[in-house]
């Protein structure tokens, strides 16, 4: 199986994310949090044409 580059080559799954961005409600009000580079192992990987999916994702 491979997509956008990607070989499957069994979990644990590593990847290095760009740019990610996630949204929160804080005491202050809504806050987006934006972070580069971010490292990620993940436990599952899905490949449907071009598109790659992950998930049981985490920091790594």
């Amino acid at each position: 199986m491979s997509a956008c580059g990607f070989t499957n080559g069994g979990a644990p799954y590593h990847f290095t994310i760009d740019t990610a961005t996630s949204n929160a409600q804080t005491p202050t009000g809504p806050h987006t949090y934006v972070v580069h580079n971010l490292s990620t192992v993940c436990s599952t990987v899905t490949v449907n044409g071009d598109s790659l999916f992950a998930s049981g994702c985490q920091p790594g």
